[in-house]
């Protein structure tokens, strides 16, 4: 449930043989952001003999019987993944959700037949203020710019930390960095500009096919607390299909990739092989027994 804390103005579960919902809210209510953003669990199950096949069926069924409204919730794209064939497949590893990124973001789920061709993009236009938000509420734990700035497409503005993940929020476009209206260990959430540039929505040269790629990003209407001509906020998930048809590939993704050569990378791993190697030493201590207890 990404998002600023808003109340539940619809909520209905789905009910019937096989089916279980675990859940902390009701209409009316207000989901915490202050917690991980589970709202609730759905359950589904089969008898013998039925198959995989028919559990997939009871879930597709009981998602779409699932209302949520005044929240967003990953219900399209817990949609996706059961219409994947590679999950229909069971051929679900670590590396699922983002080897089929494209398919699973898209507004149904498709594998693409064409090859992909090279296409670089120039800005076009006036330059104009650009706000870069935050995808939902979080810690900022690093930013990245300076006022002054010159910003590449996909380059990495800030990260923030959310849902146990730290977060890249990466520039949408060219431009010369204008404000930073962040610090370091501040709480945020999508209603704050963290960074706001002069210049132009452009993305990096990207491979051309049939569908988006990647996670995707959501343009919305500048809040009125800013000033910028553009804003725009990256949700891991959406609430609507209406959201899904407003996704444009030229905006910017959250990421998550490991870049082995960034120096807080660096330090991150060395700080958490050095707790890893205090915690075994613990351990074979621990191992050893005796004592006067």
């Amino acid at each position: 449930m990404p998002g600023k804390e808003a109340p539940l103005s619809k909520y209905v579960e789905p009910s019937g043989e096989g089916i279980r919902v675990d859940s902390g809210v009701a209409q009316g209510k207000v989901p915490s952001a202050k917690y991980d953003p589970m709202m609730a669990k759905l359950i589904c199950s089969v008898k013998h003999p039925e198959d995989f096949d028919a559990v997939i069926a009871k879930s597709v069924a009981a998602l779409e019987q699932y209302e949520f409204e005044g929240v967003n919730t990953n219900k399209l794209l817990l949609l996706n993944i059961l219409h994947h064939p590679a999950f229909a497949a069971n051929q679900v590893y670590t590396k699922f959700m983002s080897e089929y990124a494209k398919d699973l973001n898209a507004k149904t789920a498709k594998k693409s037949s064409k090859k992909p061709k090279k296409k670089a993009a120039v800005p076009e236009g006036p330059p104009k203020m650009i706000e870069i938000f935050s995808p939902f509420p979080g810690q900022v734990a690093e930013i990245k710019v300076k006022v002054g700035d010159i910003l590449a497409p996909e380059q990495t503005v800030a990260v923030v930390s959310a849902m146990k993940m730290l977060n890249d929020i990466p520039s949408p476009g060219v431009g010369t960095v204008k404000a930073i209206n962040c610090t370091v260990e501040q709480q945020v959430d999508e209603s704050l500009p963290l960074i706001v540039f002069e210049g132009h929505i452009m993305a990096a040269e990207e491979e051309e096919d049939d569908m988006d790629d990647g996670a995707p990003l959501q343009k919305a209407a500048t809040s009125g607390s800013g000033g910028g001509d553009s804003a725009f906020i990256t949700p891991a998930w959406v609430s609507d299909q209406a959201s899904f048809d407003s996704i444009g590939r030229s905006a910017p993704r959250i990421k998550s990739k490991i870049k082995k050569d960034d120096p807080n990378f660096v330090k991150r791993t060395e700080l958490n092989l050095g707790l890893a190697a205090e915690l075994q030493e613990r351990l074979d201590l621990v191992k050893q027994g005796g004592g006067g207890k």
